[in-house]
């Protein structure tokens, strides 16, 4: 395949951190590379996060080191109405071979499919596919959903998947097993790695006021009721005045007053509770713990697990997060327990707290595995997807 040939362009809503690396490298792998962005709020001066309830502006560069246009700038909650300007100039102007898609829902999917037959391109789609939910469907979306995918899937040339729930939705669609690509869900692990070299455990722990036999669990994510952040607090309370113990609370959002009331009236010496940290300071936290918990109420898979398996931290997750079906293994790399269920996830923090040797293993464990999550392992995934493409166009 001389990738110096085929020309691929990335659909997506706006520029996302957790995506940049991902783009850097397929812009460095010898393809014609190229983003395609609707929206520009995430890199907007005074932009608000309305889940973070604060103006957010990422200390990482996220336009850097591969080339990128912008098709619209409109607000990101217009998702479902982004749509290309006068498409049929803009594919005699690009002269695709394939088009690469992140999700299914933006106004976009259905005029790339429109204009591939006249235009001789392929498309490659990935996302966060899964037929797992917080609450069961509205009837009526829900029957959309099916007819739509039902529509879209047989004209999607191959499917970038990210982890096993997204497999087993593709196969509950019936794509054929020889359309689907591993392309796992990773994060920056460059920069993480980095930053747990840099950084010196006891230095980070002693400037958070943690003691050497403390053990500190850590949550890190929008204070929004989907994160569940105040189950943990909930379960936290309940079993730290036994034990040496701190938890971090990483975030802001609506929630956060009533956090702080919560962990205040009980355990204000053993909380930790910064507010919002940007990217390039997350290591700081992460370093300083032994143990990361995402109790959501549901996630299509939840990045910041991987964050905290690069730092070497076991993690304990809801049983609705995606992501533990892929790198959880119980009592190895972690626990999962049932979704909202307080007394489970209480016990999960027992069982780190009263066995400290084990979750220094579990986290070895942890940070052996998401070595098959990083950035070259997700763009080796779509590097195939994209010779499978292209064999597919070959007369």
């Amino acid at each position: 395949m001389d990738k110096s040939r085929i020309k691929v362009g990335y659909f997506i809503s706006h520029p996302i951190q957790y995506q940049v690396p991902l783009q850097c490298f397929l812009a460095s792998s010898g393809l014609d590379f190229k983003v395609f962005y609707f929206s520009d709020q995430s890199v907007r001066s005074g932009s608000v996060d309305r889940e973070f309830g604060c103006q957010v502006k990422w200390d990482v560069s996220l336009l850097d080191n591969y080339p990128y246009e912008f098709l619209s700038r409109r607000p990101n909650d217009e998702f479902k109405h982004f749509s290309i300007p006068d498409p049929e100039a803009f594919f005699q102007r690009e002269q695709l071979d394939v088009a690469m898609v992140h999700g299914y829902a933006g106004g976009f999917v259905p005029q790339l499919i429109r204009w591939k037959k006249r235009f001789h391109y392929k498309m490659l789609l990935r996302g966060e596919f899964t037929e797992w939910r917080e609450t069961p469907p509205n009837p009526l979306k829900h029957l959309c959903r099916f007819v739509y995918l039902h529509w879209l899937y047989p004209q999607i040339d191959a499917f970038g998947a990210i982890g096993e729930c997204a497999k087993e939705h593709l196969r509950h669609f019936r794509v054929p097993e020889n359309k689907i690509f591993f392309a796992p869900y990773s994060v920056d692990d460059a920069m993480f790695e980095r930053q747990k070299q840099e950084l010196d455990r006891e230095e980070c722990r002693k400037s958070l006021n943690i003691q050497p036999d403390e053990m500190v669990f850590l949550f890190s994510g929008k204070l929004i009721p989907r994160k569940r952040a105040l189950l943990l607090a909930r379960a936290f309370c309940r079993c730290a005045s036994s034990f040496r113990a701190k938890i971090i609370f990483l975030g802001s959002g609506e929630q956060e007053q009533e956090l702080h009331r919560l962990l205040g009236e009980a355990l204000a010496d053993r909380c930790i509770l910064p507010g919002f940290v940007n990217q390039s300071q997350l290591g700081r936290y992460f370093r300083a713990a032994d143990v990361f918990v995402l109790p959501s109420s549901f996630d299509a898979w939840g990045l910041v697990v991987n964050e905290a398996m690069h730092f070497g931290l076991p993690a304990i997750v809801s049983d609705n997060c995606c992501c533990g079906v892929d790198l959880i293994k119980e009592g190895q790399t972690g626990y999962r327990f049932a979704v909202d269920d307080l007394d489970a996830l209480t016990d999960c923090l027992r069982k780190c707290l009263e066995n400290p040797s084990q979750v220094r293993e579990m986290g070895r464990n942890a940070a052996g595995l998401i070595q098959n999550y990083t950035i070259r392992k997700t763009g080796e995934g779509i590097l195939s997807a994209i010779k499978h493409i292209m064999e597919l166009k070959q007369p």
